[in-house]
């Protein structure tokens, strides 16, 4: 028996099945007494070839050759995506899989995986489209900022489920969540890697990605003024700076861009001003990757290794301002270079598996996401945001080493503290002696009312969120102006600047549509899903109905619709 269907309303809820008579071809519907005549046998040979032709096709659309080279104003990109971390690459997988798993249950997909198993050119991508795709990143390679920081803290577990992964389609799950009994566990990072770069392989992804920086994006309007044609866009690379143009354009450029500094930390008006050398004084960022300063002319961007050893680091004592899991990372990497560290952090060190509450995690995150969607205030969101976050937290783990380099004396922690001033004093008053030269220590006053005297500060503080500070999306503000809310944009539903900019956000700054979890791969899945239903009913295609044989094989389509096709031609 071969299962069809023959109506697009109840053709999943009663099967079909065609009999053979000795007079003619009839549709039987099992479970009523009805046949439906009319069709000869060569009538539905013509509709399976029909149907089984269209499917082997991987549904790429012709596209015609342009005169112009690919990113100029005539030949504009379909699509630029800035930045090429976690959900950068979650959204263009997801537009690139032609059976996601938000579309298609397990039933459908694996008829679908059967029926084009061993079909010839069926391929998973548009490479046709994908030619337009281009994906701009400082690193030049996928996950490159992401890799550096894991491998600089040396954080060993991601804080998301194993169950969320930027994969769009169902087979990844087992071998993702291999020996997993539950979904409430955590892949490592190295594991996450591997399967990002799998991801990379499996879609040829490295072939629309470009090193470079993104300095300004400029949304180009018709004689009207009202409708945006597209953007201008200003590509530095390699010291040089060249404009292409794109259609559409997706920041995902996560919140790193804007250290947040503590108010006592030193003004810096020049580098004759600075009485401390660099290295003293850096934030967590900066350790990571040198020369990311608030101030330009301070010292010169250079790279250097990852946690730099200090003047004379095997001696001397070490601040550490923050209370979250990076101040935490911090500390192991403090204990092995200093004699002795001090973390101070301005509240109690919070201890929680992931970095948003209990109840957003998993199925139980349903119920708070909709109280929070149903919200319409952009205020209120907000708060809901703050108090679902809650600051800076640690993993269990990290917890039990803060506690053991406590028990082992390596450690001093002061809870509830917030510094007043740091003030830099210098071992000798020679005022020949330079800053790189001369020997010193910090300072710090506390609000208990101690004072510590410290060699290095290292603050882990975090990032600012807030657009007008932004050194890309600041411009954005300037040309389109949106409403803002203590520098976060309302941003559309499909996550849009506006209505009728296609300029879209995701990451952080999408936090009032997407919730606490904007900033973790569970944001990035939901904000892919969002753009992608914006972006196909744009460019005028859609991906998983691209084929007509995928739409008989999916269930959403009947084959007699091709019958009526063929009457009318």
């Amino acid at each position: 028996m071969r299962t069809i269907g023959t109506g697009e309303d109840d053709h999943r809820q009663t099967t079909r099945r065609v009999t053979r008579t000795t007079s003619r071809h009839v549709i039987y519907r099992e479970g009523e007494n009805e046949y439906l005549p009319g069709y000869s046998p060569i009538d539905f040979h013509i509709a399976f070839n029909r149907f089984n032709s269209l499917y082997v096709q991987t549904g790429s659309i012709a596209m015609p050759e342009s005169q112009f080279p690919l990113g100029h104003s005539e030949n504009p990109y379909e699509l630029l995506i800035v930045g090429a971390g976690p959900h950068a690459l979650t959204l263009l997988v997801r537009l690139l899989t032609k059976y996601p798993v938000t579309l298609f249950n397990d039933e459908e997909q694996d008829r679908l995986l059967r029926h084009v198993k061993h079909q010839k050119g069926c391929g998973m991508v548009d490479e046709a489209r994908k030619r337009k795709y281009l994906v701009v990143d400082e690193g030049g390679e996928w996950l490159s900022r992401w890799k550096k920081l894991f491998a600089g803290y040396d954080i060993p577990w991601l804080r998301s489920l194993v169950n969320i992964h930027p994969d769009a389609s169902r087979r990844m799950n087992s071998a993702f969540n291999h020996s997993q009994n539950t979904t409430l566990h955590v892949p490592t990072s190295s594991l996450f890697i591997d399967f990002c770069a799998h991801l990379v392989e499996k879609h040829h992804l490295n072939d629309v990605i470009q090193q470079g920086s993104v300095h300004c994006i400029k949304p180009m309007f018709d004689s009207s003024c009202n409708i945006c044609k597209g953007f201008e866009i200003d590509l530095l690379h390699n010291g040089h700076c060249k404009k292409i143009h794109a259609s559409r354009v997706v920041c995902a450029i996560g919140n790193g861009n804007c250290l947040r500094l503590p108010d006592w930390v030193p003004p810096c008006d020049g580098c004759n001003t600075v009485k401390w050398p660099k290295e003293c004084l850096m934030h967590s960022a900066e350790l990571v990757k040198s020369g990311v300063l608030n101030c330009e002319g301070c010292c010169s961007k250079e790279q250097t290794q990852l946690l730099p050893t200090l003047r004379e680091a095997s001696k001397g004592r070490l601040m550490i301002v923050g209370g979250g899991l990076t101040a935490a990372h911090l500390v192991k990497h403090g204990v092995k270079r200093f004699d002795q560290v001090l973390l101070v952090s301005r509240s109690f060190l919070r201890v929680k598996h992931f970095d948003v509450s209990l109840n957003w995690i998993d199925r139980y995150g349903n119920v708070e996401m909709a109280k929070f969607w149903q919200e319409n205030d952009p205020r209120i969101r907000l708060k809901i945001i703050q108090n679902a976050r809650e600051g800076g937290s640690m993993t269990p783990s990290m917890w039990e080493y803060i506690e053991s380099a406590k028990a082992a004396g390596s450690l001093e922690t002061k809870q509830y503290t917030e510094i007043i001033s740091a003030i830099w004093r210098t071992d000798t008053h020679c005022a020949c002696d330079s800053a790189e030269t001369a020997k010193g220590f910090w300072e710090v006053h506390l609000s208990d009312g101690s004072i510590e005297n410290v060699h290095a500060i290292w603050m882990a503080t975090g990032s600012k969120m807030n657009v007008t500070q932004d050194p890309l999306l600041s411009q954005i503000c300037k040309a389109v102006p949106t409403t803002l809310i203590e520098g976060f944009p309302v941003l559309t539903h499909d996550l849009r600047w506006q209505s009728s900019i296609p300029l879209y956000v995701m990451g952080g700054y999408a936090a009032l549509q997407l919730g606490p979890n904007a900033l973790n791969l569970a944001g990035a899945k939901i904000a892919s899903e969002r753009i992608v239903e914006a972006l196909e009913t744009e460019m005028g295609f859609d991906q998983a109905h691209a084929d007509d044989g995928a739409a008989v094989v999916g269930g959403w389509a009947n084959r007699y619709k091709f019958l009526e096709d063929e009457d009318a031609c």
